[in-house]
């Protein structure tokens, strides 16, 4: 990964809602597990998966095409 790369990604990221921010950041930057990052927010375990898919989701948006962030 270039730095290019990395500064879109990192743009990309900080355009998410930041629920979706914080779940994708914990998980794949602090490479926590779904189980653990549900632990560290209070949150239930399936709330975080369906927070991680849709911000991954919103960042495949941005990252494929540079389109509009989708509503969520």
């Amino acid at each position: 990964m270039t730095q290019s790369d990395a500064d879109q990604v990192d743009g990309a990221l900080a355009l998410l809602p930041a629920l979706e921010r914080e779940v994708v950041v914990l998980a794949y930057y602090g490479s926590h597990t779904y189980k653990v990052v549900a632990k560290m927010l209070g949150l239930p375990e399936g709330t975080v998966k369906s927070r991680i898919r849709a911000g991954l989701g919103r960042l495949r948006v941005l990252l494929d095409d540079g389109g509009p962030l989708p509503e969520g």
